[in-house]
């Protein structure tokens, strides 16, 4: 599925979320999001910009293999699981200033 728009800002997600293989064309805004589930995005394309500044993630983060072709805002997130960006692409600007990850440090697989 395409989307060309999405915004979830300041959404509380009770379950899992999950985009699985989806393109979001235009901007994508989960600033101040709530994730209490899991978030499941993998294989997702970001064409338009993505914003997940100042998001919680109480349940896994999973961007695996997901691509961002222009800037990818983490700033301040909080990841209070694992957090995987295995095999995920940033063609521009990641930005993770000031986000926090749990437990041990993050590392490349």
């Amino acid at each position: 599925m395409t989307f060309e728009l999405t915004n979830f800002e300041g959404a509380t997600f009770d379950g899992a979320v999950q985009f699985d293989e989806e393109t979001l064309n235009g901007f994508a805004g989960f600033k101040q999001a709530t994730f209490n589930g899991a978030a499941l995005l993998i294989g997702t394309r970001f064409n338009g910009g993505a914003q997940f500044s100042e998001a919680t993630f109480n349940g896994k983060a999973q961007f695996i293999a997901a691509g961002f072709t222009k800037t990818a805002l983490f700033g301040a997130a909080t990841f209070n699981e694992d957090a995987q960006f295995g095999g995920t692409t940033f063609a521009s600007t990641a930005a993770f200033n000031d986000a926090t990850f749990p437990g041990t440090p993050c590392s490349p697989r």
